[in-house]
């Protein structure tokens, strides 16, 4: 976020590891959304996590397009893209909105998961 100049990265360490861009609550909104409208989510984002050498790239592009999706609807990304606007011509480490929002989803996801083999999301 720029204040005043002045790049601030946030970062919010807890239980859920290092969250980059966005907070536990708006991840925590938006598993509730995603879940809603996707309920057999965390099955498929957990089978990756218990298989990570599988070609699994298509469940990662559906789960990456279903989050999307949900978060676009959602006033924390909508407020967040209106404040930080995606400039196309920088090519080098500049990520998406889109992409920051995915690696603090999955970060968030996965340690709700726990250690592989656990299952801490009691429904």
């Amino acid at each position: 976020m720029k204040d005043g100049g002045i790049n601030f990265i946030s970062f919010s360490v807890g239980r859920y590891g290092v969250l980059k861009t966005f907070s536990e609550q708006d991840m925590e909104s938006l598993l509730a959304a995603y879940l809603k409208e996707h309920p057999d989510a965390l099955e498929r984002m957990h089978f990756v996590m218990l298989h990570p050498f599988r070609d699994d790239d298509d469940e990662m592009s559906r789960s990456a397009r279903e989050i999307h999706h949900v978060a676009k609807r959602m006033k924390f990304f909508q407020d967040y893209v209106a404040r930080n606007p995606y400039d196309s011509t920088i090519l080098i480490n500049n990520p998406t909105p889109r992409s920051k929002l995915y690696l603090d989803f999955v970060h968030y996801v996965a340690a709700l998961l726990g250690p592989i083999g656990s299952y801490e999301i009691f429904k």
